[in-house]
């Protein structure tokens, strides 16, 4: 009587236990194995957390530029607050399903650049007469182009 798929020799783990692949025990593993497979698993670890701060910098940054092209735009052409409101239907239009760009948020992405622009400093403790190279939390002065350093640094 032939074999069934299923069926294991002494020592065998079921191919369907393990997605169909019949797999070795541990004792017939090659010397290293292990701390092999420890040191890929903790590869791939760290590759994702890696790929997710990435993918975290990005938006943020995308937010600040929308934020900054906003009030760019209000400050220069006079462009009202329904103009918000205007962005999260076009954009959402443009890209059905896609989420985060509704009104409010776009508006927080403006008060997000309002507030990390650079133009404020932001010091630890209340002490007005120190300067900026001496206030340990103050947020750097930026270039129009970037982002400011606080929020480029971010991994």
């Amino acid at each position: 009587m032939a074999a069934k798929k299923d069926d294991k020799k002494p020592g065998e783990q079921s191919r369907h236990a393990l997605g169909g692949v019949a797999q070795k025990p541990a004792a017939q593993l090659p010397s290293g194995y292990g701390s092999f497979l420890e040191d890929l698993k903790e590869r791939i670890h760290a590759a994702r957390i890696k790929a997710a701060l990435s993918a975290n910098r990005e938006l943020i940054a995308l937010y600040w530029h929308i934020g900054k092209s906003i009030v760019e735009r209000q400050e220069s052409e006079g462009w009202g607050a329904s103009v918000i409101d205007r962005l999260s239907r076009d954009i959402q239009s443009a890209f059905p399903g896609i989420e985060g760009f509704s009104a409010s948020n776009i508006s927080r992405m403006r008060s997000f650049y309002l507030a990390w622009n650079g133009s404020v400093a932001i010091s630890a403790q209340p002490v007005p007469k120190l300067g900026r190279e001496n206030s340990a939390q103050s947020v750097p002065e930026t270039d129009a182009a970037n982002l400011p350093p606080t929020l480029a640094g971010i991994p």
